[in-house]
């Protein structure tokens, strides 16, 4: 058995956010509509915020491990869940590559956030109150960006 720290969740969270923001401003770069750019480039800004966020609550952090919660291989569950599935940073150009539709980017984009939202929900259910508080409110924010994505989506329909 391994050992979770919470350094090893923020940490994930803070990849998860900077690997969003590189999504959405290439997403952003590759449209000239004026509502698709600008929401995109809002996502992005978010994604630095939400990075900085977690960057900071990493800030002073020591080896501060959890209580026994999953076995290795649940850890290098989380640890390629990161960094395969959620805003994959290799496959974040040939994602982006084949977006040539709002649709298409808005489509991934819900995907995307629903993917971390779900997986923030799992990670905070290993922190302490405080910490959980902190990271409700990222949460909060990342279901305000999947609610202005179905909007949009439903907009352009």
């Amino acid at each position: 058995m391994s050992l979770l720290s919470i350094n090893d969740i923020f940490e994930f969270a803070v990849t998860i956010e900077k690997n969003g923001e590189k999504y959405y401003r290439k997403i952003a770069a590759n449209f000239s509509e004026p509502e698709i750019r600008k929401l995109f480039t809002y996502l992005a800004d978010e994604e630095v915020k939400h990075a900085q966020l977690f960057s900071e609550l990493l800030t002073g952090l020591g080896k501060n491990e959890l209580a026994e919660i999953y076995p290795e291989e649940h850890i290098n569950y989380l640890r390629e869940y990161v960094s395969h599935q959620i805003f994959a940073d290799e496959k974040l150009g040939r994602e982006a590559e084949k977006i040539h539709s709002a649709e298409a980017a808005i489509e991934f984009g819900i995907w995307r956030e629903m993917d971390t939202i779900l997986f923030y929900q799992e990670l905070k259910t290993h922190l302490d109150q405080i910490r959980t508080a902190q990271i409700d409110k990222i949460i909060e924010e990342e279901r305000k960006h999947f609610i202005k994505l179905v909007e949009l989506k439903k907009e352009i329909s």
